[in-house]
């Protein structure tokens, strides 16, 4: 990936396919808990606004492998969440407790 800027404005398409299907299953995604993976999350907008708000409190989501390209705005995604990298910086993990999660799903627990 070597455009950045170009990946980043086609990405409101990507965001927006996701984000209904996101919706779709909401509920479901909200019921499961353990680790949730992101698999080329890019800047972490969709595992950000998206994914970590549908997750329930006690669930992990996975970032994997963050373009190095894009790491400065993934890193700006997530400066007040508390994270852990391994050891190569290609893995984030984030706790949905960190202060990003939204309503969950419709359902409350």
């Amino acid at each position: 990936m070597y455009a950045v800027q170009e990946y980043v404005k086609a990405h409101e398409l990507q965001t927006r396919d996701a984000a209904d299907v996101i919706e779709e299953f909401s509920d479901e995604i909200y019921q499961m808990r353990g680790r949730c993976i992101d698999i080329g999350c890019g800047p972490g907008t969709l595992s950000k606004h998206l994914i970590l708000r549908k997750l329930h409190p006690k669930s992990v989501l996975i970032a994997a492998k963050p373009s190095l390209l894009l790491q400065p705005q993934f890193l700006q995604q997530f400066k007040s969440i508390e994270r852990g990298f391994n050891a190569d910086g290609t893995t984030t993990t984030i706790s949905s407790s960190s202060g990003v999660n939204g309503s969950g799903g419709s359902n409350s627990a």
